[in-house]
């Protein structure tokens, strides 16, 4: 989705209760079903360098309502035995041109937790 912004879930296995690599495909339909008229669209996942983190990538034109979403259902559902919002980091990079690899996501910044907000994501 050219021009679309990149928006990052990073998720901490250490505080999930159930770390589980399929948590990804649960949380991608539960967000499906909150918002059927949002339009995103995976963009990957992989795993933080320094850190046993799951980075799930997620592409979008709508990255505030995305964000909003991903909030509602981090701190409202069950996902795979897991209420993810405590294992949970989202951060926004805007439209632009692709980082050289191993850097993909040195453009994003944290949105949630809120605490954390305006700081580079965590690898």
């Amino acid at each position: 989705m050219s021009g679309d912004h990149s928006v990052v879930l990073r998720l901490d296995p250490k505080a999930m209760q159930n770390p589980d690599i399929d948590v990804r495909w649960d949380l991608e339909k539960a967000v499906q079903a909150a918002a059927p008229e949002l339009m995103f669209s995976d963009d990957g996942y992989g795993f933080a360098q320094h850190s046993d983190a799951m980075l799930l990538s997620y592409a979008t034109n709508d990255a505030d309502r995305l964000v909003t979403v991903l909030v509602s259902v981090l701190e409202t559902q069950m996902i795979r035995g897991n209420r993810l919002a405590s294992a949970a980091m989202i951060a926004i990079a805007p439209p632009g041109e692709v980082p050289p690899a191993g850097q993909e996501f040195m453009h994003h910044k944290v949105v949630y937790p809120p605490d954390q907000s305006g700081q580079a994501l965590p690898d």
